[in-house]
């Protein structure tokens, strides 16, 4: 199938949509611009929701209370990084030229013209810079931040970077970030204000959703009405079985020896609510409504038990 002719739910990747963690991260955001911060530390687990909210912030301009460029960055992980790879890994994100040879000077004023070209021709002062999976910085990564500062500084621009860490990235059961290890200007400038980054947490933020997922509109028609067009004639909304989903989700999470009450990873919402929609409602010419079945096995196919598994400790998995 032609994918222009696809409708967006069936596509890959399917539409982000706002929920209440992205509008969390959003006025977190904004309040460090405005407490003259130059950055933020966000800490998630894998799997719920970090990247496509960085996505989503990247796109949308409505909810920036300044007038920003935005630049986004996915580190490597080398042996030992240098400012040379530092900045050509900014390069590379800019679809710069890299040259074996070039000394960091140049690559230093290469990446900082580009980003302050970009953020004049946007009329913007400050420069977000999000770095996905920052839990892959070296220690000396943040001097190279330092510097990346100061010369967008003397340009008279702002810099906000968003580090975005993967708290269980080493297998952890316990998110931190240790802040304790940089040297002040560091911790002033980038990581005093740290951000936890949760799923959909509690009855309230599931049912809102739903409702936002439910609700996107595609040539002039709602996702709901598009495949359970009969059912929402007659009243039918996917946000009516928010508790359903949650008590399923509880459910299986106890027989599995989890937290029934932890929030709900955004991967594993999307792919329930999709399975949901697409597979039940849409494939059911009688559809009327969700049935336990239905949201139990809606939570099977999320993933939601096997990631949270996952990242327990070895010696205490079932």
């Amino acid at each position: 199938m032609d994918e222009q002719a696809r409708h967006p739910l069936l596509s890959i990747p399917r539409p982000i949509f706002w929920v209440p963690p992205i509008r969390a991260l959003a006025k977190a955001i904004n309040l460090g611009i405005e407490f003259n911060r130059h950055g933020i530390v966000a800490l998630g687990y894998g799997r719920i929701g970090k990247s496509t909210a960085l996505v989503l912030l990247s796109q949308d301009r409505e909810w920036r209370e300044y007038s920003c460029y935005w630049h986004s960055v996915l580190p490597g992980k080398p042996a030992a990084s240098s400012e040379s790879y530092f900045f050509n890994t900014l390069k590379v994100s800019m679809n710069l030229k890299v040259r074996e040879q070039t000394q960091s000077v140049f690559s230093i004023e290469h990446a900082v013209n580009y980003l302050c070209e970009q953020a004049a021709s946007a009329d913007a002062q400050v420069i977000i810079l999000s770095i996905d999976d920052a839990n892959r910085l070296q220690g000396g990564d943040y001097d190279h931040l330092v510097t990346l500062d100061n010369h967008i500084t003397a340009q008279g621009f702002r810099l906000f970077v968003v580090l975005m860490v993967q708290s269980d990235a080493d297998r952890s059961d316990v998110p931190s970030f240790d802040k304790d290890q940089y040297p002040s200007q560091i911790t002033g400038r980038f990581t005093a204000d740290e951000y936890t980054y949760l799923g959909l947490n509690g009855l309230s933020e599931i049912r809102e959703a739903m409702c936002a997922f439910g609700d996107q509109v595609h040539n002039g028609r709602t996702f709901l009405e598009e495949f359970a067009g009969n059912a929402v004639r007659n009243g039918w909304r996917m946000d009516q079985h928010a508790e359903g989903l949650i008590d399923a989700a509880a459910k299986l999470r106890a027989e599995n020896g989890l937290d029934p009450d932890a929030p709900f990873p955004m991967q594993c919402f999307d792919t329930a609510c999709y399975y949901l929609l697409v597979r039940v409602a849409a494939e059911s010419p009688e559809f009327n409504g969700l049935s336990p079945q239905s949201l139990r096995k809606a939570i099977e196919i999320s993933g939601l038990i096997q990631i949270e598994l996952s990242r327990q400790p070895k010696d205490i998995k079932k």
